[in-house]
């Protein structure tokens, strides 16, 4: 995960697949974007994580980007 994490960070758009369908973008972030908002993103996942964990009966991680989206 790290090598993918790189190539994106390096400007690659990383699709990952299930069975041959899309489910999962790994991409850079937008190059106008702040530290500061780069870092916010960074702190609400680890949130989440502390939040979550993985403990049984913990939400899915679909569930964890909707509540991130405020869906």
């Amino acid at each position: 995960m790290s090598e993918l994490v790189e190539k994106a960070a390096g400007g690659e758009e990383i699709w990952l697949t299930v069975r041959g369908n899309p489910k999962a973008r790994i991409c850079p972030l937008p190059a106008d974007q702040s530290a500061n908002q780069k870092m916010e993103w960074v702190r609400s996942i680890r949130e989440s994580r502390e939040k979550y964990g993985r403990q049984k009966g913990a939400p899915d991680s679909q569930s964890l980007w909707d509540e991130l989206r405020g869906e």
